[in-house]
């Protein structure tokens, strides 16, 4: 069975970090941060295939996400974003890694629409 050919759905990928806090009034409870960053040429892109991704039950997840102000873990529903990553060479830390985020396109109706004639 051959693969589709990716289509990706960002015209420039997301980049994620994860390294040390650099804050010192925060860094002992959060010793790790992860720094996202999304090209302005990106923003629509990325906000159109969240919301295209939520209107498609398959990709609806059940995870679990952590409220700070609580400190419990509540289940909820959502979708993943998975992106490709390395460990970092340029941090103090083994820990450190950096990575892009540049989901599969999502075909949407309006997409896939003929125009009738």
């Amino acid at each position: 069975m051959a693969f589709e050919k990716f289509d990706p759905a960002l015209s420039f990928p997301v980049n994620f970090g994860v390294r040390n806090n650099p804050y010192e009034n925060s860094k002992e409870k959060y010793p790790k941060q992860l720094r996202v960053f999304v090209p302005l040429s990106s923003i629509d892109e990325f906000c159109s295939h969240l919301k295209a991704a939520a209107k498609v039950v398959d990709l609806h997840k059940t995870g679990k996400v952590y409220d700070m102000r609580t400190e419990e873990y509540e289940e909820v529903l959502g979708i993943y974003l998975n992106g490709n990553g390395k460990k970092s060479k340029f941090e103090d830390d083994e820990d450190s890694c950096f990575g892009t985020i540049n989901p599969r396109r999502i075909q949407t109706e309006e997409e896939s629409e003929e125009i009738p004639f």
